[in-house]
């Protein structure tokens, strides 16, 4: 079984993005308006990371 963590950060966060990129984690997609914002609404960024995969072990 693939075990795989899921982060999600506004779009406009460049420091969460960052640290979520020195974590080895990859963008997957946004969520379109998915924060409040004083303008409006904000995409969010979903980001991800295969913890486990037995495939590549060779299971």
């Amino acid at each position: 079984m693939r075990a795989k963590l899921t982060r999600q950060s506004q779009a406009c966060s460049e420091a969460a993005i960052g640290l979520y990129h020195k974590a080895g984690f990859t963008e997957m997609g946004v969520r379109k308006n998915y924060y409040p914002s004083a303008d409006g609404k904000e995409d969010a960024l979903l980001m991800g990371k295969v913890l486990f995969d037995p495939e590549l072990m060779g299971h």
